[in-house]
């Protein structure tokens, strides 16, 4: 048994001699960050150290596009075609779901044998219509807490093969060493619920492998970077455009001590903490911090604006803290309301942004183009454009240290609280695409107000948005 102290272990991306096939489905559009998938290596934490304590680490591995591009479906159709994969765990955001498709119909027509193709990711939970019910690739999709089962998966299609797993998975169900809960969904309609009263302890947001890749962020120059969570869910959770909306309810971990492991077997690199929205809680502030602090190495976290106090944003910055990301969507507070975060009034962005301005830290700012209200209508205009470019205007103002400005245009995501409004409007993995904002960052992945078919498309704000963007993007020379 592996202690929180002790390094994780590391998986090298896959070859033909592969049997436990780990792939990230690529995102459709342009990223402007190089991460790492945090919720398929946690989820496959239990599969890899199995497989680690039997000696057979070299039986697992990765592949982990940067894009959706013809040279990696090429990279696994080759992969696959070898004839040794027996199990392919696929993991994919919301937002990259055809991709995810493809991973899975490219793995099956490319294997030379029988092979189990396991989806999941963070839109699964989120999701009426799961992955294994709408793509037949799939024979299992698994929701909620994966790292409980995906090993008893992986171990029934490696000993028995993967139509004995499928069949088995009303036992693994039924499994009281089971903790958390989930559902495992089956293709053909079937479903596999387990609810153990024994939650998954928080600390297995960090029991999670890691890669030989190197991550490299543009914010910390030339470092490599070290992409973490300490925590599970958002603190806030009010956002109608994510799926982690609706809850409000955030786990934090509570031993640190992985993190230190991480620090010291990677010299030199830069830490960035992928959570929705970066805990202050005390034990954050009294074991956390300190140990960032004395590590020396720069460091970065996402916020929420209404929420950052002037201790904490000082604490950040002490402890070595040197970027903050966060969203502020629009310059008008009535379009900010309409996705959810009317606690951001003006006077609190121009508060917040002295604050930061205050301590010297950089920060990134997300700006979301073309919102909807909650019946589905659009509210962006021309003017409420113009309200956008004068509040990033007056945040550099105050935030000397403005280190990019992220503009997207607002995405109707499976899972989440705005696509539940506009139900009548898409249907889970058919929403139709739109190619208008194609050379906008997210601007690919289609998903905006234009393909609803209760708003009259305008030519004029399609032209606005591409304007406002352009000069977002001209705002810091570091975008």
């Amino acid at each position: 048994m592996r202690r929180p102290s002790d390094p994780p272990v590391v998986i090298r991306k896959a070859n033909a001699s592969t049997r436990v096939l780990l792939v990230h489905a690529p995102y459709p559009g342009r990223l402007k960050f190089d991460s790492q998938p945090s919720s398929l290596l946690c989820a496959a934490s239990g599969v890899i150290e199995a497989l680690d304590e039997q000696g057979r680490l070299d039986e697992v591995g990765y592949l982990d596009p940067r894009g959706a591009t013809e040279e990696f479906y090429k990279e696994l159709s080759s992969i696959v075609a070898a004839g040794n994969v027996q199990v392919v765990c696929a993991s994919t955001s919301t937002a990259a779901i055809e991709e995810a498709a493809r991973v899975a119909s490219v793995s099956r027509a490319s294997a030379p044998g029988d092979v189990l193709i396991v989806g999941g990711g963070p839109h699964e939970d989120d999701v009426d219509e799961k992955m294994a019910h709408r793509l037949t690739d799939y024979d299992i999709s698994i929701a909620g807490d994966a790292e409980q089962v995906l090993w008893s998966v992986v171990r029934m299609a490696l000993e028995r093969g993967s139509a004995a797993a499928v069949l088995s998975l009303g036992d693994i169900a039924r499994d009281p060493r089971l903790k958390g809960r989930g559902v495992i969904s089956v293709t053909g309609g079937h479903r596999h619920e387990w609810v153990s009263r024994t939650p998954v302890g928080p600390e297995l947001v960090l029991h999670r492998p890691w890669t030989d890749r190197v991550v490299n962020f543009p914010v910390f120059g030339n470092r490599p970077t070290l992409p973490l969570m300490i925590s599970r869910g958002c603190s806030y959770g009010k956002c109608t455009f994510c799926a982690e909306a609706g809850g409000g309810r955030q786990s934090v971990v509570g031993d640190f001590s992985r993190i230190q492991a991480l620090i010291d077997g990677h010299p030199g690199a830069a830490l960035y903490f992928q959570d929705s929205i970066f805990p202050s809680s005390k034990f954050v502030r009294e074991k956390l911090l300190p140990m960032l602090r004395d590590s020396g190495r720069p460091w970065g976290c996402q916020i929420y604006l209404p929420t950052l106090s002037s201790r904490f944003a000082n604490d950040l910055a002490q402890s070595g803290c040197n970027y903050l990301y966060t969203g502020i969507e629009s310059g008008s507070e009535e379009l900010r309301a309409a996705v959810g975060k009317g606690g951001l009034r003006s006077s609190v962005l121009e508060r917040k942004a002295q604050v930061i301005g205050a301590t010297g830290m950089r920060l990134g700012i997300s700006v979301m183009l073309g919102v909807l209200d909650r019946k589905g209508w659009l509210l962006e205009s021309p003017e409420s454009l113009k309200e956008t470019l004068v509040a990033v205007r007056r945040v550099q103002e105050s935030v000397p240290e403005v280190a990019g400005v992220y503009p997207n245009v607002l995405t109707v995501l499976p899972g989440t609280a705005l696509a539940g409004i506009l139900r009548g409007h898409e249907s889970f993995y058919r929403m139709p695409l739109s190619g208008e904002f194609r050379e906008i960052e997210d601007g690919e992945v289609g998903y905006n107000f234009l393909t609803l078919g209760c708003i009259e498309q305008s030519g004029a704000l399609v032209s606005g948005i591409k304007v406002a963007t352009s000069a977002l993007l001209q705002m810091v020379s570091a975008c």
